[in-house]
C-alpha cells in the first residue's frame, strides 16, 4: 500500500527560493570585479541549483509504502530510502500543530521540514514532513520518524491493522538523542579536519609536481589587470590561514564540550564556524590555483 506525501506549498516554496538565490548570485557574479568574489558567487550558484533540484525532486517523489509488514519512506526515485520493520514500531501519535523546532528551514517556516531535528514533546526526529497538518510521528526501536501522508486516516487504519498502538505521547530515550548529537559532532569534526588537511596540502603538492610557476595571482586581485605575487609568499600566507583555522577548530571543539551543558542537543553547531572558514580557504585556493593550472 502506497501513501503519497501531503501535497503542500513546500515544493513551490523551495523552487522559488532556489530561483531567487540563483538570480541574486548571478547578478552579483556579473557585477563583481574581484576574481575571488566571482568564484564565491559561482560556487553559491552551483550549491543553490543542487540543493533546489534535490529538495524539489525529493518533495515531488516522497511517499510512504507498506510491503510485507515493513514501512518504506522513499523518494528521489529510491535514492532516499528508510526501511522500518513494523515489528520495531512501538507506537505512533498524530499532531496537527505547527512543527515546534528546528534546523535551518525550521527557523524560516514551521509548516514542513525534511531532515533531523528536535521536536518539543516528541524528541529527536528524522522528519519527512511536507505538511504539519497531517503529521504522524512513529516511535521505533532505533529512533522516531515524522511523516505526513495525504491520507492520514487511512494510514492510521493501516497502523491499527498491524496492532501498532496510537499513543498520546511517544516514549523515547534521551540517551539516544545524546548519542545522535555525539555522532553529529564527531562526523562534523572529522569532515572539517579532512577538508582542512586537503586545503593545506594541495598547493604544496601542486608545487612539488611542478605545476606552480614562480608567481601566482594575488588572492584578492581584481579589475581588468590581474596582480601577481611570489609563489613562496602565497604558500606562506596559505599555510598561515590554515594554521589559524586549525586553532579555531580546536577551540570550537573544546568550547562545545562546555557548551553541551547548556545545549545538550545542538552543541555541535559551534563547529560550523571553522567549517565556513575552511570552505572560505578552499575558495581562495581555487581562485589562485585554477587560473594557474589552466594557463
Amino acid at each position: 500500500m502506497v501513501y503519497k506525501a501531503e501535497n503542500s506549498s513546500m515544493g513551490d516554496s523551495m523552487l522559488i527560493a532556489s530561483i531567487a538565490a540563483l538570480a541574486l548570485f548571478s547578478v552579483l557574479f556579473n557585477i563583481s570585479q574581484i576574481a575571488v568574489l566571482k568564484t564565491v558567487f559561482a560556487m553559491l550558484m552551483l550549491v543553490s541549483a543542487m540543493m533546489g533540484t534535490y529538495y524539489v525532486t525529493l518533495i515531488r517523489t516522497l511517499q510512504y509504502r507498506f510491503t510485507n509488514d515493513t514501512l518504506h519512506i522513499e523518494g528521489l526515485f529510491g535514492l532516499v530510502h528508510e526501511e522500518i520493520p513494523a515489528a520495531s514500531i512501538r507506537g505512533y501519535t498524530r499532531r496537527i500543530t505547527l512543527i515546534s523546532k528546528n534546523g535551518l528551514m525550521g527557523y524560516i517556516v514551521r509548516k514542513y521540514y525534511i531532515g533531523s531535528s528536535f521536536v518539543d514533546g516528541v524528541g529527536n526526529v528524522k522528519m519527512y514532513i511536507t505538511s504539519s497538518k497531517t503529521s504522524i510521528y512513529i516511535g521505533t526501536d532505533f529512533g522516531i520518524f515524522g511523516i505526513s501522508p495525504e491520507a492520514p486516516l487511512a494510514f492510521s487504519a493501516h497502523m491499527d491493522d498491524l496492532k501498532i498502538p496510537l499513543v498520546e505521547k511517544l516514549e523515547y530515550s534521551s540517551n539516544s538523542d545524546h548519542a545522535w548529537s555525539e555522532r553529529r559532532f564527531r562526523q562534523l569534526l572529522r569532515y572539517v579536519c579532512i577538508v582542512l588537511a586537503l586545503a593545506s596540502a594541495l598547493p604544496f603538492l601542486a608545487r612539488s609536481a611542478g605545476f606552480l610557476p614562480p608567481y601566482v595571482p594575488e588572492i584578492f586581485s581584481g579589475g581588468a589587470r590581474a596582480s601577481f605575487m611570489p609563489t613562496e609568499a602565497y604558500l606562506r600566507d596559505h599555510i598561515l590561514f590554515c594554521g589559524i583555522n586549525a586553532v579555531i577548530l580546536a577551540a570550537a571543539a573544546a568550547t562545545s564540550r562546555y557548551y553541551m551543558k547548556v545545549d545538550t542537543i545542538y552543541y555541535y553547531r559551534l563547529l560550523y564556524a571553522p567549517l565556513v572558514m575552511t570552505l572560505a580557504i578552499m575558495v581562495l585556493m581555487v581562485n589562485v590555483l585554477i587560473p594557474v593550472l589552466v594557463w
